[in-house]
């Protein structure tokens, strides 16, 4: 897109914008009626380019809609297996505390069997 299309563009984008002041600005006279399937051609090839690049923005935006669920449904699956993870080390970590407190019990039995022995032999 070059400068006057930009600039053509906020031409016609103002409020006080008048087509058939335009149009008469661009054919001023009779004669000047003789570049208008030019000038026609050359609108139609920008509507098909607009036309084009409509398509390809809608097509984007469709994949990045597609690749957003997609993302999404990994995410949900990323955060199963977190928790998964989670629970398993909740669960070992349980079994740990219960083997901690089964050794200190077998420690502390052994350790009243210790003072009972020494207490024999003294």
């Amino acid at each position: 897109m070059s400068a006057n299309d930009l600039d053509l563009s906020d031409f016609i984008d103002r409020d006080e914008y008048d087509p058939i002041e335009h149009l008469n600005q661009l054919f001023p006279t009779e004669k000047s009626l003789e570049r208008l399937d030019p000038f026609v051609g050359s609108v139609m090839d920008q509507i098909e380019l607009l036309d084009v690049q409509i398509s390809q923005a809608v097509q984007a935006q469709s994949e990045a809609g597609l690749q957003a669920v997609r993302d999404v449904i990994e995410a949900k699956q990323s955060i199963t297996e977190l928790f998964q993870k989670i629970r398993d080390i909740k669960a070992k970590a349980e079994q740990s505390e219960v083997m901690v407190q089964e050794i200190c019990c077998d420690i502390r039995q052994l350790d009243h069997a210790k003072c009972h022995l020494q207490t024999t032999i003294t």
